[in-house]
């Protein structure tokens, strides 16, 4: 039993990080020994399946191959997303194009005082807690959030499970690359440069992160009761946002540093954002 739960605190850390993908045929061996998941994404259960039978396997004892029960493979991981859902869709429901979960846990957390509260995005919910805000949104979006007391905390994760669980990033992967050549324009120009690569993006990614990022600015406005300024909002929100794909170890040393200074960057400008 003890070895149970060891297994699952291992998968919840990967699930934290689980919007971060490494191509593990690009991965050397003895790397790949390291990382035993090739490509781990939160809202697929076969991943996770994938990944408890390759910790059984991999036993110093074992002297065949276990075979080890699915047993979290019926586990709903993408909280209130469909199979069918993609930021487009969700979008186009909404009058603003904005999608209704990422408007309902932004408004919730700033009228309840979250702006202020210690480690907003940064210190996880209860998951308890983000489970039954998501039961009980998907039986009733317009549930009273407010009467429930629902924690703060609590929202927010349930905020970025529901970004990390599209099928694709909210920045896409085609914009990547433009986003971070900017870093390097500390000038009118490199302004100019963001507000054309965030203008390119399709509407619902560009209105969606356009909604995200003056929130995420008025958070680090308050960094001096709730320690969270650009810098740290950009360090905890970088994975969300970019999901990159990394062919190796070296190539995600070289561009997490950068990724994160591009999302630094849409959170101080976040007024040209949403122009």
């Amino acid at each position: 039993m003890a070895i149970f739960w060891i297994l699952l605190n291992i998968l919840d850390t990967f699930i934290q990080i689980g919007c971060i993908r490494i191509n593990s045929e690009r991965i050397k061996k003895k790397e790949k020994n390291f990382l035993f998941f090739g490509e781990f994404n939160c809202v697929s259960s076969e991943k996770i399946s994938n990944a408890f039978s390759w910790l059984a396997t991999r036993s110093p004892k074992r002297n065949h191959r276990c075979n080890v029960p699915e047993i979290v493979a019926n586990i709903r991981m993408n909280g209130v997303l469909s199979q069918s859902d993609t930021l487009q869709s969700l979008a186009s429901r909404s009058d603003d194009g904005i999608p209704f979960f990422v408007k309902k846990c932004i408004e919730y957390i700033e009228k309840e005082g979250g702006l202020s509260i210690e480690g907003l995005y940064r210190v996880p919910g209860n998951q308890a807690q983000v489970i039954e805000f998501e039961r009980l949104f998907i039986n009733d979006s317009s549930v009273d959030l407010h009467s429930m007391e629902m924690p703060v905390h609590a929202v927010a994760t349930a905020l970025k499970n529901f970004l990390s669980g599209l099928p694709d990033p909210i920045i896409p992967y085609d914009a990547h690359e433009a986003l971070v050549n900017c870093i390097s324009e500390n000038s009118p120009e490199g302004i100019s440069l963001i507000k054309d690569v965030i203008n390119s993006l399709p509407d619902a990614n560009r209105k969606t992160l356009s909604y995200l990022a003056a929130h995420l600015a008025r958070v680090a406005k308050c960094s001096n009761t709730n320690s969270m300024d650009v810098r740290n909002l950009a360090k905890v929100w970088w994975p969300t946002l970019f999901r990159p794909n990394f062919d190796s170890f070296e190539s995600m040393a070289i561009f997490i540093t950068r990724l994160e200074m591009a999302t630094q960057l849409l959170i101080l400008y976040a007024n040209i954002a949403a122009q």
